[in-house]
């Protein structure tokens, strides 16, 4: 019976595809400020938190659902060096009680360098009735643009180019309180749907500010979204 039981533990765990039993506390959801009209993640609630782990190990434990809908890019390919590499997993609910997963991917680097893409489950497109603002412009004034991703699809790139910024939300673990905590900050940021998923990243590197840079961080969130485009 005591070996049945153990069973029972672990075939339960191998079905729910947690990461971690690690549960910690948290401090509300990241999302989007200048989409939060449109995918609603900042209605969600009943939050719960999983201790941030090395993004590799990640990888091998993560629900399939999600390990299919990125593609990671090489440390290489980043405008820095990455001194930490973490996946934070989130799950959430709904209005209507419906549980979602988001995972956050997030490359440091020295200097408040970073990287950071999250990924939301949601029910439908939240930009199926976005209508682009015709100057360009975000409502603080910074550039504001629309790029193909694949197919029907788009991806939208908010590109710092005044003293303002709209903020924008991470997840940071506090080791000494253990807890998940917000970070509020500013960084350019792409957004986009894709196959049942809300991608958000935001990415921050010093000097870097050339059309060559801004190209490079879109071509590397289209591969993260659909991965290579052939």
């Amino acid at each position: 019976m005591k070996q049945y039981g153990i069973l029972l533990i672990i075939v339960s765990f191998l079905l729910t595809g947690c990461t971690t039993t690690d549960t910690v506390k948290g401090n509300g959801v990241t999302y989007s400020e200048y989409f939060k009209s449109l995918d609603k993640l900042d209605e969600k609630f009943n939050e719960e938190y999983r201790k941030p782990v090395p993004i590799h190990e990640w990888m091998k434990m993560a629900p399939q659902s999600l390990q299919n809908s990125i593609h990671l890019p090489e440390a290489t390919k980043l405008p820095f060096k990455p001194v930490e590499q973490l996946a934070t997993h989130v799950t959430m609910k709904d209005e209507d009680g419906i549980m979602k997963e988001q995972v956050q991917f997030s490359y440091h680097g020295d200097s408040n360098q970073f990287f950071i893409i999250t990924v939301t489950e949601v029910d439908e497109n939240p930009l199926a009735q976005f209508n682009f603002p015709a100057d360009g412009v975000d409502p603080v004034g910074n550039e504001f643009r629309k790029e193909p991703l694949i197919e029907d699809f788009l991806i939208y790139h908010q590109i710092i180019t005044t003293n303002s910024a709209l903020t924008y939300k991470y997840y940071r673990f506090d080791e000494k309180i253990n807890q998940i905590n917000i970070v509020v900050t500013r960084a350019n940021e792409l957004y986009s749907y894709y196959n049942g998923h809300v991608y958000h990243i935001g990415y921050s590197s010093i000097n870097n500010t050339s059309e060559q840079f801004y190209q490079e961080m879109l071509q590397l969130a289209r591969y993260i979204i659909v991965g290579d485009i052939h």
